[in-house]
C-alpha cells in the first residue's frame, strides 16, 4: 500500500498521539498532519492532497459538521470519518447523510484502521467504476462511428429480443426516425409475406442463441422493396458466463426484388458456353470492396464493442 496522506482534525495532542498510534499499530504507511481550526483546516485541504480526512466532532473552535461541509465541497472525493469521544447514534446516523463515510468513537480505535481500509476500497471501487463507464462510452462512441459510416444496415436487439439500436445507413434506406424503429417498429418494413418466416427464423435463432441467415424484402424510403440477405449472431458481454468474442457478421447479397430469383438462379446453372454479359469494371471493383469490407467488418466492430451493455443481443447486418 503506498505511503497514505492523512488529515485529522483534533484539538487534544493527546487523542492525535494516541489515533497515530492506532494507526502505526494497524501496519498503516502515513503521513498525519494534525489541524484544529477552521483556517489550518482550509489552508491545509488547499495546499495538499489528501487520501482520507480523520476529524473529531466537536472542537472548541470548530466542529466535525463544519469540517465535513468544506471537505465536501472542497474535495468531495476523499474519505471523512468521524473520531469522537461521544456520538450517539441519532447523531451518527445525521453525519452519515451528510456525507461522512463512518464514524469511530474513541474508546473503540480497534475499528479505526478497518474502518479506513474500507473507505479506501470503496474510493478505488468508485474509480474503477468511473474508468470501466469511461471506456465503455469510448467504446461505444467507436462502434457508432463504424457503424454509421460501413456501407451496410445494423440494428442490434437486446435480451427483450426488441430492437434497440439502427445505424445512421438503416435510418437513410427506411426513410423513418430512430424512434419509429425502435422495439418492434423495424417490422413495418419488411414485406408482409416474408414477415411470418422472418419473426420464426429470428425467434428460433435468438431462443437457441445461434446464428442465423435469412432473405426477405425491406422497404426502402421510396416505398420500394428491395431483397436484401441478414445475417444475425449472438453477443455477449465480456462478463457474462458464456462469452462470444466475435459479434458481428457481414452479407452481401441485393437485388431489385423482382429480379431476385431470376439473377442468382443465372449465375448458379448458367449452360456452358453461355456468354454472361460482363459487368462494368467499376461495378466489380465496387462489390469486391464490399464483400472484402464485409468480412472484415465484424472483427473490426468487435474491437469498438468488448464492453457490451448485454449479456446476449442479436446484431444484424443487412446490405442493400
Amino acid at each position: 500500500m503506498k505511503t497514505l496522506n492523512i488529515l485529522l482534525v483534533e484539538d487534544s495532542p493527546l487523542d492525535a498521539e494516541l489515533i497515530e498510534a492506532y494507526l502505526m499499530d494497524g501496519g498503516l504507511e502515513f503521513s498525519l498532519l494534525c489541524v484544529e481550526t477552521r483556517e489550518d483546516f482550509v489552508a491545509a485541504l488547499e495546499t495538499y492532497c489528501y487520501d482520507i480526512i480523520l476529524a473529531d466532532y466537536i472542537l472548541p473552535c470548530f466542529n466535525g459538521i463544519a469540517a465535513l461541509e468544506i471537505a465536501r465541497a472542497t474535495c468531495p472525493g476523499v474519505p471523512f470519518i468521524f473520531v469522537s469521544a461521544t456520538l450517539g447514534e441519532e447523531v451518527a446516523i445525521e453525519t452519515l447523510k451528510s456525507g461522512a463515510t463512518d464514524y469511530v468513537l474513541k474508546r473503540r480505535l480497534m475499528r479505526l484502521v478497518p474502518s479506513i481500509e474500507r473507505a479506501l476500497r470503496e474510493v478505488q471501487g468508485r474509480l474503477d467504476r468511473s474508468f470501466a463507464q469511461t471506456q465503455r462510452q469510448e467504446s461505444e462512441a467507436r462502434f457508432r462511428i463504424m457503424a454509421d459510416t460501413a456501407p451496410v444496415m445494423i440494428w442490434m436487439s437486446d435480451t427483450d429480443q426488441l430492437g434497440d439500436y439502427f445505424n445512421k445507413v438503416w435510418l437513410e434506406f427506411t426513410g423513418r426516425t430512430l424512434a419509429q424503429e425502435m422495439g418492434t417498429g423495424w417490422m413495418e418494413s419488411l414485406h408482409p409475406d416474408d414477415l411470418p418466416e422472418c419473426i420464426n427464423i429470428y425467434q428460433k435463432a435468438f431462443e437457441s442463441r445461434s446464428e442465423y441467415r435469412m432473405e426477405c424484402r425491406l422497404r426502402r424510403s421510396d416505398g420500394e422493396y428491395r431483397w436484401v440477405l441478414g445475417t444475425g449472431v449472438p453477443r455477449y458481454r465480456p462478463d457474462a458466463l458464456l462469452q462470444v468474442t466475435s459479434v458481428l457478421a457481414s452479407i452481401l447479397a441485393i437485388e431489385n426484388w423482382q429480379n431476385k430469383n431470376a439473377l442468382p438462379l443465372c449465375r448458379a446453372n448458367k449452360p456452358r458456353g453461355c456468354k454472361q454479359k460482363k459487368q462494368p469494371h467499376c461495378c466489380n471493383r465496387q462489390m469486391l470492396g464490399l464483400l472484402t469490407f464485409s468480412k472484415a467488418l465484424p472483427t473490426l466492430l468487435s474491437l469498438s464493442i468488448q464492453s457490451g451493455t448485454s449479456p446476449m443481443s442479436t446484431t444484424k447486418l443487412l446490405s442493400f
